[in-house]
C-alpha cells in the first residue's frame, strides 16, 4: 500500500464519516438535500431548476455520490470485492455438499454392511465384543442369537456411531440440505 493510497483511504474516511447521518436520513425516507452531495457540474443545474426539489427526489445520495470520481471508485473497488466473495462463498458450499453427501454415502455403505436381526435393524460389534443395535441398545441373550451374521468385515458400532454423527447429528453442514 502506498502512502496515496493511504491518503485516499483517510480522505474517503472522513467523508463517509460526515456524509454518515445524511446517509441515514436519505434511507429513512427524510430529505437529504445538502449541497455537498451534489457534484461541482450538476450544482449549477440545480440552482438553475425552477424546481430544485425535483432533481433532488429524482437524484438519490448514491447516485449523488457516484457521481464523485472517488466515491465512485470506491463503490467499484467494494462492489468487485463482493462479487468475488460470493463466488468463493458458493464454490465453498458446493465443495461442502459435496462432501456431505460422500459422508452420507458412507453412512449408508456401513448400514448396508451391517449385520441384521430378524426385523432388519442393523447391529454392530464394539471393540470389546458387544453387540448394539443402531439405535444404541445392547443385545444380550436371544436377542444375540437372532442376529443373522454377515460374512466379511462390517464396520465396528464405534465407526457406525463416528459415521452417524457425521451424516445425521453433527456433520457441520448438515443445515445445507435445505
Amino acid at each position: 500500500m502506498t502512502e496515496q493510497d493511504s491518503d485516499d483511504d483517510d480522505e474517503a474516511l472522513k467523508r463517509r464519516e460526515r456524509d454518515y447521518p445524511d446517509y441515514s436520513n436519505e434511507l429513512a425516507g427524510r430529505s437529504t438535500k445538502i449541497a455537498r452531495f451534489i457534484p461541482e457540474s450538476v450544482r449549477e443545474e440545480v440552482r438553475a431548476s425552477k424546481n430544485k426539489e425535483d432533481l433532488a427526489e429524482f437524484l438519490t445520495a448514491l447516485d449523488l455520490a457516484l457521481q464523485d470520481p472517488v466515491y465512485a471508485a470506491l463503490y467499484d473497488k467494494l462492489l468487485g470485492r463482493l462479487v468475488e466473495m460470493e463466488r468463493q462463498t458458493e464454490h465453498a458450499l458446493e465443495s461442502a455438499q459435496e462432501e456431505l453427501k460422500e459422508t452420507e454415502l458412507e453412512f449408508t455403505a456401513t448400514l448396508n454392511q451391517a449385520s441384521k436381526l430378524p426385523g432388519g435393524a442393523s447391529v454392530f460389534r464394539d471393540m470389546e465384543g458387544n453387540v448394539w443395535t443402531e439405535d444404541g441398545r445392547l443385545l444380550e441373550g436371544e436377542e444375540l442369537d437372532q442376529v443373522v451374521w454377515r460374512r466379511g468385515k462390517g464396520a465396528t458400532y464405534e465407526e457406525y456411531l463416528r459415521h452417524r454423527k457425521q451424516s445425521e447429528y453433527g456433520h457441520p453442514f448438515r443445515a445445507l440440505r435445505n
